[in-house]
């Protein structure tokens, strides 16, 4: 008898996780909107944690596949979540001292996270990677407001403008978990229909070997 090859189970495989994960990273990113207002240093670092741990979470979804890209792949999001930790760690402790090496650091970060977004498991099998639009997007807003503020006051702030930042790309990281939640469930609906009609279309198969003379 012929064994099932199973996947292994990852949360950006399951619609229904992929679908919390993202409600609750977006919720997150709103909420931490209107508290960098009070405290972007605080709020900034807890947003960098949040990314750190998805970039560790994605590493063992790496890690789960065979193949040196998938190695190469994992490396890259442990080096990702160690960027951001350093990132939280720098702008707890005296963030005004280097503002510049900051705003470089953030720059990578976002980029790399873009970069590795594109690189996503879904494109190997001939698909965009879920919520590409947006998180290209996100990123884009989140180093344009590191960089030029986008308003008087986060312009004069360069603190609060880096807590905006990183709380856009918080954003882009929920829609790539909605996307995930997406494509997810469109799968398991096309492996239901397969399911489904696999026993008629044996069946007529059958059938038609049976009347042939």
């Amino acid at each position: 008898m012929r064994q099932l090859e199973t996947k292994p189970w990852m949360p950006r495989n399951d619609p229904v996780t992929a679908a919390l994960g993202g409600t609750l990273a977006l919720t997150a990113a709103l909420a931490a909107a209107l508290g960098s207002r009070v405290a972007p240093s605080i709020f900034g670092a807890m947003i960098a944690f949040a990314l750190a741990a998805d970039a560790g979470l994605s590493a063992l979804g790496e890690r789960a596949s065979p193949g040196y890209r998938a190695l190469g792949l994992a490396l890259a999001q442990w080096l990702l979540a160690a960027g951001w930790l350093a990132f939280a760690a720098l702008l707890l402790h005296t963030p005004l001292a280097y503002p510049d090496m900051l705003r470089a650091l953030i720059t990578a970060l976002i980029g790399g996270e873009a970069a590795l977004r594109v690189l996503d498991r879904n494109t190997r099998q001939g698909r965009v990677a879920p919520g590409l639009a947006l998180i290209l997007f996100w990123a884009a807003a989140a180093i344009a407001v590191v960089w030029f503020g986008g308003s008087p006051p986060l312009a004069a702030n360069p603190i609060a403008a880096m807590a905006t930042g990183v709380t856009f790309a918080l954003l882009g990281t929920g829609s790539s978990w909605l996307g995930s939640a997406w494509v997810a469930r469109s799968m398991t609906r096309s492996a239901q229909l397969r399911r489904a009609t696999r026993p008629a279309i044996h069946r007529v198969t059958r059938d038609f070997s049976l009347s042939e003379p």
